[in-house]
């Protein structure tokens, strides 16, 4: 008896999880997708060339989330809200350091998100030396 009541609340939870995932999945029309022709980077990481969709987090609205194509996760990034004007179109930029580039700032075409990206310690030390540098 108490193997069946266990069974049965597992399968329970896991109906509701899926029921939760699907709904997720079907409610995305804040992403955003890039075709980013060369290597960049993002947080800690470095990408190669290619096509991303880019989303915002729904637990946490300071995370972006980056995924290739094929929909592998390759990066999440802490993020600051900006405030733009809703007639702004869907964009990305970077910041360039001696050749290398780092993802600064993403805005979704509708308007439901526009952030910019922390500097990770990865971008720190190039971004100092161009400071010192002038540049």
């Amino acid at each position: 008896m108490n193997k069946q009541l266990l069974c049965r609340i597992a399968l329970a939870g896991l109906l509701m999880q899926v029921a939760i995932l699907s709904g997720q999945a079907q409610s995305r029309k804040d992403e955003i997708v890039v075709n980013v022709p060369f290597e960049f980077n993002v947080g800690d990481r470095t990408l190669p060339s290619g096509n991303y969709i880019i989303t915002r987090s729904l637990e946490l609205q300071n995370l972006l989330i980056f995924r290739r194509a094929d929909r592998n996760v390759v990066a999440i990034v802490h993020t600051l809200p900006l405030i733009t004007p809703p007639e702004q179109k869907a964009c990305i930029s970077f910041r360039e350091y001696g050749g290398r580039l780092f993802l600064a700032r993403v805005q979704s075409q509708d308007g439901t998100f526009s952030d910019e990206l922390i500097k990770t310690s990865r971008e720190q030390e190039p971004a100092r030396i161009a400071d010192a540098r002038g540049l």
